[in-house]
């Protein structure tokens, strides 16, 4: 499940990157995106190392994401209702199952 998301997270980096220093989309919100990038770059690979920290970044990530799909989904129209609602679904799984994770190792006294 966590190298699913970091390969996610190493994409979605490698592409913010990409966008905003080769090309001259959107000049204005070119330090945001680069720092985006570089943090997204930092979780994805913190969580093939299963990094405590990352998991809990991935999770509230995965929940804003999911919770704003759900929001919307409403206001869309046609096939966009199915895919905001099951990225909604997927969103709140997943970070439903890293809490647990992230439970369950504090729980057992593991570092």
């Amino acid at each position: 499940m966590f190298r699913t998301a970091a390969i996610v997270f190493l994409g979605l980096g490698a592409a913010w990157l990409w966008t905003f220093t080769l090309t001259d989309f959107r000049p204005e919100q070119r330090p945001y995106g680069l720092v985006a990038g570089v943090l997204a770059l930092l979780v994805g690979v913190f969580l093939l190392r299963r990094n405590r920290l990352a998991i809990a970044v991935s999770a509230l990530a995965a929940t804003v994401i999911g919770l704003s799909a759900a929001v919307y989904a409403p206001n869309s129209r046609g096939p966009a209702i199915l895919f905001l609602a099951s990225l909604a679904i997927v969103n709140i799984i997943y970070a439903v199952l890293a809490a647990r994770v992230l439970a369950e190792r504090k729980s057992n006294g593991e570092a």
